[in-house]
């Protein structure tokens, strides 16, 4: 597979971002919560472990840079998407030269979508079905529900 050198600049270029990115401080995943206890103000990074929230609280005098770091997380993880895109779109051309025969796949007319040579798609008849999955076959009786009740 030859992925074009246009391609690849496009992602050096996204990925030399991120350096730079890193480079300016420790990104930090959650969220800063201010709470009033006790008529003062008290701050707590929030995030999800596991499925589960945690918490540890912050000083009043690192709040700032807890909130750059914070932001800088999220800088980082649009540019793992942006970085993300442009491999797919390098990807993505690459694989449009392997198209038809060289790719070895089947011919166009051998079984594709929508000409019904697929015998595992088709829809069996209404007479090969069993009787009780027929719409006239009788239902089971149905049980009440005793929760709508009153007491």
């Amino acid at each position: 597979m030859k992925i074009q050198k246009k391609d690849r600049r496009a992602c050096a270029a996204k990925a030399s971002a991120l350096k730079r990115l890193l480079g300016r401080g420790m990104p930090l995943e959650g969220s800063l919560n201010m709470s009033m206890r006790g008529g003062s103000e008290h701050w707590q990074l929030t995030d999800k472990v596991d499925g589960r929230s945690r918490t540890l609280y912050v000083p009043a005098r690192h709040v700032a840079e807890v909130t750059a770091s914070i932001e800088l997380w999220r800088q980082v993880r649009q540019g793992l998407k942006e970085l993300s895109a442009a491999a797919r779109e390098a990807y993505a051309n690459a694989f449009a030269g392997l198209r038809g025969g060289a790719r070895g796949g089947r011919p166009k007319g051998a079984g594709g979508k929508g000409n019904g040579a697929s015998a595992s798609r088709a829809k069996s008849s209404r007479a090969s079905r069993p009787a009780s999955t027929r719409a006239g076959a009788q239902a089971s009786p149905r049980r009440k529900c005793r929760t709508s009740r009153r007491r």
